[in-house]
């Protein structure tokens, strides 16, 4: 249970969801006060409350009433938050972001976003994910888009182009997914990436029962008033939120970390460092990363669900003790481990990992000469027993992490050239060749 306000929202969810799921309560719970304090509070540490989150779930298990109570919520306070069930390129992200410069987007199918990263998908939705990625650590700063040529363009597209930024971007973002999609879509790409490490993933194996017949109820007052509160900007107490403007934006209102917070945190840091070195060898030390930066933002949203003050924020003092970030840390910690328990099951963990150094070893002895794929598979046997899933998995790692990439042959033998793997650093080499 989420302390204070936020906490009665994790009740009402469980009230009036029509199937049981207490993890997917809390985490809806937080999605929703990721974006009501998101652009406007901030800690003394810099850091804002946007979050990446995921809820996944079997089919039917009742994941998708995340957007049901996210909407209706942010309707009934009267708050126009609600974003995009998705975003199909880098220009969705920044219109979007134009239009809402704070917003939350409820994502049905989070396995696409996750597949677009693959070889073959989507050049647009990888472009959408990179600016999701950007956006994460841009909370306090500017976000632009990248500069595309600007010949045959219009004037006013290239205006619309180079004007094109916004300040403090805001983006919440709950994907929502089976587990086999979400996993089947997931590689090393995105463990390296660092695309995994920024998301919070929550996973439900509870077993299906019958369900009690549950209907909406409007949202309590006390939660109303708060996220009315808490949700507008600093400068528009007194009346509606309204538009945000991309780039007039006021200055957000400082949360301080007390020194006990402040003693609890460099703990933290030393078991996110414990972790990192015990996970290294397996390449999975990255999933670490971000966690106690995710529990210093989670902390910052139940500092700020436990102060229920209205009016003026002027004069008042905010602050996180430690027993919010404790509370926060515990959440972050519990679910970076199932994510990495996840991550070493479906992606085979140290086993990919060492067949792709193996023969990255190989490749790198034949001195820019390179090996094939059939020469792969009858000089290396554990290559040769994977399956075509795991081949690429290992093909994908070894251009990620090795520099490793497919090339023609320097003296082909007629026919149609076989590819062989090479070093990066061999290739222009092996171009002025033929």
């Amino acid at each position: 249970m989420i302390p204070g306000v936020l906490g009665q929202a994790v009740d009402h969810y469980n009230a009036c969801s029509t199937t049981t799921q207490p993890q997917f309560a809390v985490q809806t719970a937080l999605a929703l006060g990721s974006v009501i304090c998101g652009r406007y509070w901030v800690s003394d540490h810099g850091n804002y409350t946007s979050l990446q989150l995921a809820n996944l779930g079997p089919t039917g298990c009742g994941k998708e009433y995340a957007e049901t109570f996210i909407g209706n919520a942010l309707k009934e306070a009267g708050l126009d938050l609600s974003g995009p069930r998705g975003y199909a390129s880098e220009a969705a992200v920044m219109g979007q972001l134009e239009c809402q410069p704070r917003h939350i987007a409820v994502v049905d199918e989070f396995g696409m976003l996750m597949n677009s990263t693959q070889s073959g998908g989507s050049t647009n939705l990888r472009d959408a994910r990179k600016i999701l990625m950007s956006a994460t650590t841009k909370l306090g700063t500017r976000i632009s888009p990248q500069s595309y040529s600007i010949r045959g363009q219009s004037r006013e597209q290239i205006e619309a182009m180079r004007s094109a930024r916004v300040e403090r971007p805001a983006i919440t973002l709950l994907g929502l997914s089976t587990a086999s999609t979400f996993f089947e879509a997931l590689s090393h790409r995105d463990v390296d990436s660092g695309f995994l490490n920024r998301i919070l993933v929550v996973y439900s194996d509870l077993p299906f029962r019958v369900e009690e017949p549950r209907v909406w109820r409007p949202i309590p007052t006390r939660l109303k008033r708060w996220m009315r509160n808490k949700g507008t900007a600093p400068d528009d107490m007194i009346g509606d939120p309204g538009r945000e403007d991309p780039l007039d934006v006021c200055e957000p209102t400082v949360v301080k970390f007390t020194a006990a917070a402040l003693e609890r945190l460099q703990e933290m840091k030393a078991t996110q460092v414990e972790w990192r070195n015990h996970l290294r060898e397996q390449e999975l030390d990255g999933q670490w990363s971000r966690a106690v930066e995710l529990a210093m933002r989670i902390a910052l949203i139940v500092a700020l669900s436990l102060d229920e003050r209205t009016g003026d924020r002027e004069g008042h003092t905010y602050q996180i003790d430690a027993p919010e970030l404790n509370w926060a840390w515990d959440y972050v910690k519990f679910y970076t481990r199932r994510m990495v328990e996840h991550v070493t099951s479906e992606l085979g963990g140290s086993a990919l990992i060492k067949i792709t150094d193996h023969l990255a070893e190989m490749i790198a002895e034949t001195e820019g000469k390179g090996i094939t794929m059939s020469q792969m598979c009858r000089r290396y046997a554990p290559f040769d027993k994977l399956s075509e899933r795991e081949r690429k998995e290992v093909i994908e790692r070894l251009a990620s992490v090795h520099q490793i990439a497919a090339a023609a042959p320097v003296n082909p033998k007629g026919g149609r050239p076989t590819k062989v793997y090479v070093e990066e650093k061999y290739i222009s080499a092996r171009k002025s060749q033929r």
